[in-house]
């Protein structure tokens, strides 16, 4: 008799786990898909391992937040691609937000890690041809825009206008 109760009390223990972590999912994905401040800190407590979660929370910080956190966004998408350093679109927010934070080095770094993910993707090779401006790297800018080019001709007028930025 005791066995069946300790049976039962297991599966329930179980079951809790498994309902849990079925909360902790769905709640993470709501947050993602609505987020706020106050609502993704609350997630990240729950689920600190999703990268996901970090990504929004940087852009949030970094866009569109009121209280404009350009450090605070660098953090939340560096910590995302330390839990995703295989995703391409982690290192593209991270381009962005270095771009942001005034960190030419560190979006040279992310970029590069986002083409080595991802070279055939044109938004990749914009933000390749972008950072190279911003290094004085022109020679490198017109290699990214030939490449983004080759990739997507819809691009051709902001191409063609991008040299003008270091005249």
């Amino acid at each position: 008799m005791w066995r069946a109760g300790a049976f039962s009390l297991g599966l329930l223990a179980f079951a809790a786990t498994l309902g849990f972590s079925a909360f902790r999912a769905a709640f993470s994905d709501w947050v993602v898909d609505h987020p706020s401040p106050a609502m993704l800190k609350s997630a990240l407590a729950l689920d600190a391992s999703n990268p996901a979660l970090y990504v929004k929370m940087g852009q949030v910080q970094l866009w569109e937040s009121g209280d404009y956190d350009a450090p605070g966004g660098v953090r939340s998408l560096e910590r995302a691609a330390a839990l995703d350093p295989n995703n391409p679109l982690v290192w593209t927010e991270l381009v962005l937000a270095y771009e942001a934070a005034g960190d030419i080095p560190g979006a040279k770094r992310a970029v590069d890690m986002a083409a080595e993910l991802d070279p055939r993707t044109p938004r990749v090779q914009w933000l390749a041809a972008n950072v190279a401006i911003l290094s004085n790297q022109f020679e490198s800018c017109l290699d990214h825009l030939r490449n983004l080019l080759v990739l997507d001709v819809t691009y051709a007028p902001a191409a063609f206008s991008a040299p003008t930025r270091w005249s």
